[in-house]
């Protein structure tokens, strides 16, 4: 199928199946793990939020880089699997659950990362990798 078929058949749908592909949820973890390793990304263990400041300038109480949490923690590894848990939906957390109830924590994980995703060049980077990631 030609790219403008495909165009046309994904804008056919209700909303159109590119909104559906939601940088919150359309990427590996990994994805999200590196770009806590870009310095502009900051993180709040009281709120359990992240959020980008591109400038360093008017930074929340709360929120600190990312690379210097990593720093407090016995290792690298144990800051992103912190990361991990805070992020996915694990089966602890969806066992035995109806979908409506899952569906809230996915609501509470979305929110986590969803101040990384407004930022242009990483809202690039996301979309660019759940694309690789349909792709294969």
């Amino acid at each position: 199928m030609e790219n403008c078929e495909l165009f046309k058949v994904l804008n056919t749908m209700p909303k159109g199946a590119l909104h559906h592909i939601h940088t919150t949820a359309a990427n590996p973890i990994d994805t999200y793990l590196k770009l806590t390793y870009d310095e502009r990304v900051y993180f709040n263990s009281r709120e359990n939020l992240f959020k980008v400041y591109p400038k360093h300038e008017g930074v929340l109480d709360g929120y600190v880089q990312c690379t210097q949490l990593r720093s407090f923690y016995s290792s690298p590894e144990d800051f992103d699997t912190m990361v991990m848990n805070e992020i996915l939906l694990g089966p602890k957390e969806s066992a035995n659950m109806e979908s409506h109830a899952i569906w809230k924590h996915f609501q509470q994980k979305f929110s986590k990362v969803g101040e990384i995703g407004k930022f242009i060049p990483f809202f690039k980077f996301l979309t660019k990798a759940a694309l690789e990631r349909c792709i294969a």
